[in-house]
């Protein structure tokens, strides 16, 4: 190299500036924070979805008691009547669990429910009249009142 060549080159690197980083202008910042917060929510969202598909839903109470009370059709009537029984016993303890546990299962659903069929209506059999050697219920008959008020429970 000529003692030229080098002149020029010693005045070249002379007038180069240190090493620096870039200016950031606001622009600039707002843009890798969007990117960051689109891509944030773009992550959340594909894990959304991928847990809704292979996560499996649990029934609801009003579900599993319609349910329930289909599958009690096949019983014999005294059977099906003590199966009623159960299933509504089984919901007053989802919708007021351990608060009360000197209130009867019936009065616990009249008050959710608004309704006296526990203790006016037919539904008196599954409540009061259990027990007693009293004439058998028409399991279809309570039935048929009992799913209306079934489908008035809340999830």
């Amino acid at each position: 190299m000529s003692e030229r060549q080098t002149a020029e080159s010693v005045e070249v690197l002379a007038q180069l500036r240190d090493l620096h980083l870039p200016e950031l202008s606001e622009v600039s910042i707002l843009a890798d924070w969007a990117a960051g917060a689109s891509l944030g929510l773009l992550v959340s969202l594909l894990l959304l979805i991928l847990l809704r598909r292979f996560v499996r839903r649990l029934p609801s109470r009003r579900e599993t008691a319609l349910k329930a009370l289909a599958a009690s059709k096949d019983l014999e009537p005294a059977e099906r009547l003590l199966a009623q029984a159960r299933i509504l016993q089984t919901l007053a303890q989802d919708l007021q669990p351990a608060s009360s546990s000197t209130t009867h299962w019936s009065r616990i659903l009249e008050g959710y429910l608004k309704t006296d069929f526990f203790t006016a209506g037919p539904g008196k059999a599954l409540s009061e009249d259990l027990y007693r050697p009293v004439s058998p219920a028409d399991p279809d008959e309570i039935e048929r009142e009992l799913l209306p008020l079934l489908k008035r429970v809340r999830a």
